[in-house]
């Protein structure tokens, strides 16, 4: 082979590995960053046929308006499921739900809606089931607006994709592990609710106690986002949580009264780089009504 040849073939090569060093080192450094997604980002993706954009508005405001093929998630109903016992565990019913929006194992997904919180509860409830392909439209449908991004009234028709729910335990916490969790080193119980709850001096409907768990850490999920409805970028959120007395090598268990606040602190824990996460979806309500389960009231 002629010298020159190998001498420019070797130096391509060399560029080519720089060059694939650094965006391997550019996506590490990104983390988690890629939970969320633009609106101009979207706006490109919107012919991808393996997207799925799930609207979780109230049907009122999805028909006035929403992000072209977006498929309006029946938010009260899941809600409403979720609290009945074994909910969390039932295969068949989550394959019926998720499979009759059209995803599949393959699907891409992309969540909206107002509040953050409970377009954090569907995302949460996405990744449980083991599909680790959705994201939140950063901003939501306030900043689709903002950005004049197109917008349709025309309700999709969608096919049912085969969903098969692939459970992942290690991102529920269950109120018996709790029990023992309170003590244990390693562990800490973020409470995402209001400082009213926490404290009991407000008690929430359906509640039989007021107050917090032994131990937990009082953090208001709103504190984690932005007047304009997004989240903290990742480097102000781990400032956050370190200035809470969370650490990155802790098992990090959140709740609030029903799991749709402890799912927005979740995505923003994920979002800072925290690898091992769980939601108490059931939460506060479930505790408070367990006799056997500790309360503690006041700051």
């Amino acid at each position: 082979m002629n010298f020159r040849f190998q001498s420019a073939a070797a130096k391509l090569l060399s560029v080519l590995l720089v060059v694939g060093f650094c965006q391997w080192n550019a996506a590490s450094a990104a983390g988690r960053s890629a939970m969320l997604i633009s609106p101009d980002a979207l706006h490109e993706r919107l012919q991808d046929k393996n997207l799925r954009v799930l609207d979780i508005r109230p049907e009122e405001e999805y028909l006035a308006g929403h992000v072209p093929g977006a498929v309006r998630v029946d938010l009260a109903e899941w809600k409403a499921f979720t609290k009945t016992e074994g909910a969390l565990k039932d295969a068949s019913a989550w394959a019926e739900r998720v499979g009759a929006l059209g995803i599949g194992p393959e699907t891409k997904v992309v969540v909206y809606g107002t509040p953050l919180n409970e377009a954090t509860r569907v995302w949460w409830i996405l990744e449980y089931l083991g599909h680790a392909e959705a994201r939140l439209l950063n901003g939501g449908w306030q900043s689709w607006q903002a950005e004049g991004q197109p917008a349709e009234t025309e309700v999709p028709k969608v096919a049912k994709a085969e969903f098969v729910p692939q459970f992942q335990p290690e991102r529920l916490a269950e109120i018996d592990q709790i029990k023992q969790w309170l003590t244990a080193p390693g562990v800490a119980v973020l409470d995402a609710r209001t400082e009213e709850e926490y404290t009991g001096e407000k008690i929430s409907e359906g509640n039989p106690r007021g107050g917090h768990l032994p131990g937990a850490i009082h953090l208001n999920w709103e504190d984690l986002t932005t007047r304009r409805g997004r989240f903290k970028s990742p480097g102000r959120l781990k400032k956050i949580f370190a200035a809470a007395g969370v650490s990155p090598d802790q098992t990090v268990v959140t709740h609030c009264q029903s799991g749709g606040r402890a799912a927005a602190e979740a995505f923003a824990l994920e979002l800072a780089g925290y690898r091992d996460v769980r939601n108490f979806y059931c939460s506060f309500q479930e505790w408070s009504g367990d006799e056997q389960a500790p309360v503690e009231q006041g700051k």
